[in-house]
């Protein structure tokens, strides 16, 4: 009798598909962000795909660029209990809550004081928003390459035996 040895495991190639996956969904959340920088003027965060592994793989899409334009996506991003700034009259914001598209907008900021104490900014929910739509996809790209994985490892569960 002989015994059944299974093909030997090899995790990198489960580890390289799962990468790949990570990379595409965090792509298409980068070109969502750019929307919302994109007719700012001055300091204006860039947005860049960062996929770890420590005990287990990390997918994040991270601020980077000068300081005052990642404040400035947080501020509008997760709202803020104050405002300190005072806007002209004719003030309009270039985004607005759960929309990812960047205006025109108009007016200018008049002063900034800490004495100030005027409504926040509304949460404009990017990365709540970015969270429910590619979350379903990524979860889907996961499993899709998880079984590509197995299969290309030797180590897939076909259906139906």
């Amino acid at each position: 009798m002989r015994a059944i040895r299974p093909k030997k495991f090899e995790p990198y190639v489960f580890r390289q598909k799962w990468e790949q996956s990570f990379r595409d969904v965090g792509a298409k959340a980068v070109r969502r962000y750019d929307k919302t920088v994109e007719t700012w003027e001055g300091d204006k965060p860039a947005f860049k795909v960062h996929v770890s592994y420590v005990s287990w793989l990390w997918l994040k899409v991270e601020l980077e660029g000068p300081e005052q334009g990642i404040k400035k996506w947080n501020w509008l991003n997760k709202g803020t209990r104050v405002r300190r700034a005072l806007m002209s009259p004719d003030w309009q914001s270039k985004t607005a809550p759960n929309d990812y598209q960047s205006g025109t907008g108009q007016g200018k900021v008049v002063f900034i004081s800490k004495d100030l104490e005027l409504p926040g900014i509304k949460a404009r929910r990017w990365s709540k928003m970015a969270d429910k739509e590619f979350r379903p996809e990524f979860k889907q790209k996961v499993q899709a390459a998880t079984n590509e994985a197995a299969k290309r490892s030797g180590h897939h569960i076909s259906k139906g035996r």
